[in-house]
């Protein structure tokens, strides 16, 4: 492409070169004008340098300009201050500073919209999928990363939402929603997950640009509803079990079994014993609703919330002994006197170790009941093993849920409301601590607590 410079320059030498020719004519039929044309060929030399010096000088300024349009379009501009010249060049570099500055404020406005979306999405906790007209993936945020395992997400740009989830079901959902134009939702299933999906249309004023799906980990919401269903199935069950028994003893003495003393004697004692179960009951689930309602504040009067083991143990040792006694276990305690205090209030470390050994007790046949405390950096350890039946490992998971038991039948024949392992996880967990369990079919289950406890200077502080 030829440039402005050297056009205008071919134009002053062609102008020239036509004078010139037209002069040696004449400068041939007419002898006098020879010097006259010798002048006008110096004229002509000196107006195609004029030419060519303006020429250069415009050509410079355009390609100024040309510059700074590539610095614009890149935004790396820097805007001068210097005074323009007015002329058509310079009206057209001033609009040109101006278009440059509307320029760089979209730029930043858009910048900053983008950076706003960005920290937006990868603030939440539902994953983002932005998908173009053919269900391509345009966009993903930091939550999609972590619901299905994605290493980096600028590798899903461009590919097929199918290669992000592969679901046959949820495929067949996207291609309608981009087809029909239409919101929508539906759950599925991924690696043991369950999710929701929310699915909108992305459309301009006259065409569709894509979807927008938001995707939701409901697994927990699912599992706590389960739960919760199970928890009123369980709870009507525990309650109508001893009220039917009541029930039908007291219609059966009504109907004249009073009259028999012998037998009125034991429906009485069947009464009375189904009456403190269901107490029992409604006491642990006051006391469960009280632990979940008011956790324990670890702050505050330290007087009323540390303990130590051994005194806790000492308030059940007569109940669990003489359990132990009647069903000729042995009961073995090994608690250290050097042994740190506890971060929990007396009463709650004794509901922990009566539940824990009163369930080791109820499963243990034959053998011993063991409890054992250590001082460890992460506090006090307490330990009760056994050597009962011991509970499968499919069960472990759900032991301490409430009525949750591993044998129902033999569980009722044995006794107990099913929520005595949750009401100690509750408390020791409320008190900053964590329990596991561990067990082994025929052999024995191990439950473990590992307590916070006082330092030594922050406990001698508060004797004094």
């Amino acid at each position: 492409m030829i440039n402005i410079r050297t056009k205008l320059t071919g134009l002053a030498i062609l102008v020239s070169g036509i004078s010139f020719f037209v002069l040696s004519l004449i400068a041939k039929y007419e002898p006098l004008g020879l010097k006259f044309s010798l002048g006008l060929i110096v004229a002509q030399i000196v107006f195609g340098m004029i030419m060519y010096i303006y020429a250069n000088m415009y050509v410079n300024r355009i390609e100024k300009l040309i510059a700074k349009i590539e610095l614009i379009i890149k935004d790396e501009y820097q805007f001068e201050t210097l005074p323009l010249k007015q002329d058509e060049l310079g009206r057209l570099e001033e609009e040109l500073e101006k278009l440059a500055q509307q320029y760089t404020e979209i730029i930043r406005s858009e910048k900053k919209e983008a950076y706003k979306i960005h920290t937006i999405l990868s603030g939440m906790k539902e994953g983002v999928v932005i998908l173009d007209q053919v269900g391509r993936i345009v966009l993903t945020n930091t939550a999609v990363e972590e619901m299905f395992f994605v290493r980096n997400r600028k590798v899903l740009v461009g590919k097929h939402f199918m290669y992000l989830v592969r679901d046959n079901h949820l495929d067949q959902f996207v291609a309608e929603r981009l087809s029909e134009q239409k919101e929508g939702s539906m759950e599925f299933q991924a690696w043991d997950h369950i999710y929701t999906v929310w699915a909108n249309t992305l459309n301009d004023e006259n065409s569709s640009l894509g979807l927008v799906l938001v995707i939701r980990d409901i697994t927990d919401i699912r599992r706590l509803e389960k739960m919760r269903t199970e928890f009123v199935a369980n709870v009507s069950h525990e309650l109508r079990t001893p009220l039917t028994s009541i029930n039908g003893f007291v219609e059966t003495l009504l109907d004249g079994a009073s009259e028999d003393k012998e037998l009125r004697g034991r429906f009485l004692n069947i009464i009375q014993s189904e009456s403190l179960r269901l107490k029992s009951i409604i006491d642990d689930l006051l006391t469960l609703s009280r632990i979940e309602n008011k956790p324990q504040a670890l702050k505050g009067d330290a007087a009323q919330k540390f303990s130590f083991v051994q005194n806790a143990y000492e308030k059940i040792r007569p109940v669990i002994e003489s359990y132990a006694q009647a069903k000729g276990l042995e009961i073995k305690v090994e608690i250290p006197t050097e042994l740190p205090y506890v971060l929990m209030g007396e009463d709650l470390l004794s509901q922990v170790l009566l539940n824990l050994m009163e369930n080791a007790v109820k499963y243990t046949l034959s053998g011993q009941v063991a409890l054992s405390c250590s001082a460890e950096e992460e506090g006090v350890v307490i330990v009760v093993r056994d050597t009962g039946c011991g509970i499968p490992q499919e069960s472990l998971s759900r032991i301490f849920e409430r009525f949750y038991r591993v044998d129902k039948a033999r569980s009722r024949e044995i006794g107990g409301t099913g929520l005595g392992l949750s009401i100690v996880k509750h408390i020791v967990e409320d008190s900053g601590g964590r329990i596991t369990v561990s067990s082994e079919l025929g052999k024995g289950t191990s439950f473990t607590c590992y307590l916070p406890c006082f330092s030594s200077d922050i406990v001698k502080g508060n004797r004094k």
